[in-house]
């Protein structure tokens, strides 16, 4: 019997400033932390400060796709996603200015072969490539 793999899920979206202000790590918006901006401070990405649970990789990006599921700045941002494989460890490096996370292993939307996903343990920083479900 197939056990399946359940990671917490931590929202990131990749966001496009609005123009002439400028933007730094740790500052809220969009419903969410600032983890990762451009040195113009216009681009960059950002992070729910919470845990949203824990899901099978294919329920973790079916959840992010749905709008009901974010907070009403949440809402007002597009591009809600799960973070590529390096933008997740960026968001390990910078996991205390965001706040919110366990030691649990977190889902990454890059994929390692024809079954499997990257995810990253919180704990101990290591990456794991973990068999997801269809």
């Amino acid at each position: 019997m197939k056990k399946l793999v359940f990671l917490f899920l931590m929202f990131v979206i990749v966001m496009q400033l609005q123009a002439q202000k400028t933007h730094t790590i740790g500052e809220r918006f969009g419903g969410g932390i600032i983890f990762d901006v451009t040195p113009d401070g216009q681009h960059g990405l950002i992070a729910k400060t919470q845990d949203q649970g824990m899901f099978t990789w294919n329920q973790a990006r079916t959840l992010i796709s749905d709008p009901s599921n974010r907070n009403k700045a949440g809402k007002a941002s597009a591009g809600w996603r799960l973070p590529e494989k390096d933008e997740l460890d960026k968001l390990f490096d910078r996991k205390q200015i965001v706040g919110g996370f366990t030691g649990n292993r977190y889902w990454s939307s890059t994929e390692n072969g024809k079954d499997r996903a990257w995810n990253q343990i919180f704990a101990t920083e290591s990456f794991q490539s973990r068999l997801f479900t269809k």
